[in-house]
């Protein structure tokens, strides 16, 4: 039985959408618990270089039960264009993931584009992994659950 799931955790973690997240798949498959939990993940691909965009800087905010926005996590895209830093102990509500294109796009040198931000809201259920995806290139970008 280990070894299945020794097996399981090595494929997993193969994938890029899990990237470390096989070992917590496998901990539970839910992603999250009973209680509201949720895991998060976020994966920023810049369509017009076809690489990914790396030092791309986010903000996650939660809507809190007063409907404020309340800031959670201030974050980095790694040389994968990946945030791997997120809380581990986020709860099911409404979120809010600002993306700084404006400076993303200066640190490439890049003079021209239509959108300085991007702002993103979702709403997550209990129990679930909830993977935030951005594809941008200067004049447009697209998401998808």
């Amino acid at each position: 039985f280990f070894a299945s799931l020794e097996r399981l955790q090595s494929i997993l973690t193969q994938f890029h959408c899990f990237g470390d997240l096989g070992n917590n798949i496998l901990m539970n498959p839910l992603g999250g618990s009973e209680t509201g939990s949720i895991s998060m993940s976020c994966h920023i691909l810049d369509t017009m270089r076809g690489t990914p965009a790396s030092g791309m800087k986010i903000f996650l905010e939660y809507k809190n039960e007063d409907n404020q926005w309340t800031p959670i996590h201030d974050g980095e895209t790694n040389e994968d264009g990946r945030v791997k830093d997120f809380p581990s102990d986020l709860q099911s509500g409404t979120y809010r993931m600002t993306f700084y294109t404006k400076e993303y796009f200066q640190s490439i040198k890049v003079d021209k584009y239509f959108y300085p931000v991007v702002n993103m809201t979702f709403i997550t259920t209990p129990g679930e992994h909830f993977h935030i995806p951005l594809l941008i290139s200067p004049f447009g970008y697209t998401t998808y659950r």
